[in-house]
């Protein structure tokens, strides 16, 4: 009834430890996908020994192509009702794929999601191992496509932008007419996926439950350098959450207006961060880029004479915005203000 994909791309000393989360499911009825993507290290091995254990496993064997490409072989590959992504170094509570089942398996939802809880990998067994009441009552939430799409731009947590840790049905992620949608090889390629396919969604249960583990590891491709909190993953972000509005028709303008106000934040953030470090001049040019597109049609959803000025201000100032944040900051570590 459900496939679950995995793309696996040297991730040896995670690995295992994720199948057999996958593979401790109550729920039995799945095949899981394991996508290696021209792994270099044990990894494929491992991949292809957990298969040769269980009949439920198959393995994909490709050349490296990116995570992108091995999420798309894995689709194409896939036979279940339902769709369901895990990253290879993350894990999953063993109830999570029978609560998302039961609650999508109706038949009048297209989706149905679950929250994640970032851990270090030293915490695993004690969150696989923890009974359900651990984590709170199980009270699903039918919601909109609005409700998701307003979720999604204003989520600061991760919760809405990725493809795991939600069960997707097979018609939401193949529609009819266009075969499945796919994934692009692009900068945080989840966010502009995840967009196309909530386009299509009418309605979807949400199970405010952490069930799913996302692995906090330092090698992640994800994770910024220390020193600046950026890198070319996230500069890239800027790019695709512009193509993420470029996807939203002109006719929901609720929807842009919500999309547009994330990515000015996202501008001013980035561009912060950036100051002083060599990825400066690559967020400059992105920045200058979709502020000339957009400003026009941003300002026209700002009601605030006030806002609409702090926003000309701030993005063709950017020295006057680092010095509201730093002056902030002082404030609050002397105690002046609350954070």
């Amino acid at each position: 009834m459900i496939s679950v994909i995995v793309p696996a791309y040297n991730v040896e000393g995670y690995i295992e430890d994720c199948i057999n989360s996958i593979l401790n499911s109550t729920f039995r009825d799945f095949e899981l996908i394991l996508v290696d993507d021209g792994s270099t290290d044990k990894t494929a091995e491992l991949c292809d020994r957990l298969a040769s254990t269980d009949g439920r496993v198959r393995v994909i064997h490709q050349p490296n192509a990116g995570v992108a490409e091995a999420r798309n072989a894995g689709l194409e590959a896939s036979k279940g009702d339902f769709i369901t992504f895990v990253d290879s170094d993350d894990y999953v509570h063993p109830r999570m794929l029978e609560l998302l089942w039961n609650a999508v398996s109706g038949g009048e939802f297209d989706m149905s999601m679950i929250l994640h809880r970032k851990i270090e990998a030293s915490e695993r067994t004690h969150y696989l191992n923890c009974p359900l009441e651990e984590f709170g009552d199980v009270k699903s939430k039918e919601q909109t496509q609005g409700d998701y799409i307003s979720a999604l731009f204003t989520d600061l947590k991760g919760y809405y932008w990725g493809p795991c840790h939600k069960l997707f049905r097979r018609s939401l992620v193949f529609p009819q007419e266009h075969g499945f949608i796919a994934f692009k090889p692009i900068p945080a390629e989840d966010a502009e996926w995840i967009t196309r396919v909530i386009l299509n969604l009418k309605k979807y249960v949400l199970l405010p439950l952490d069930l799913y583990f996302y692995n906090m590891r330092a090698e992640s491709q994800t994770h910024a350098n220390s020193e600046s909190m950026m890198n070319d993953v996230i500069i890239g972000r800027l790019e695709t959450h512009y193509q993420c509005l470029n996807l939203i028709p002109k006719d929901k303008p609720k929807y842009r207006a919500l999309c547009l106000k994330d990515i000015y934040r996202r501008m001013l953030l980035y561009r912060y961060r950036a100051h002083g470090t060599s990825y400066d001049a690559k967020a400059q040019l992105q920045c200058k880029k979709i502020y000339k597109a957009t400003i026009k049609e941003y300002l026209q959803t700002l009601d605030s004479p006030v806002e609409k000025m702090k926003t000309v201000v701030f993005h063709n100032c950017p020295w006057l915005y680092r010095i509201v944040v730093k002056s902030g900051k002082l404030l609050v570590k002397y105690k002046l203000i609350k954070k």
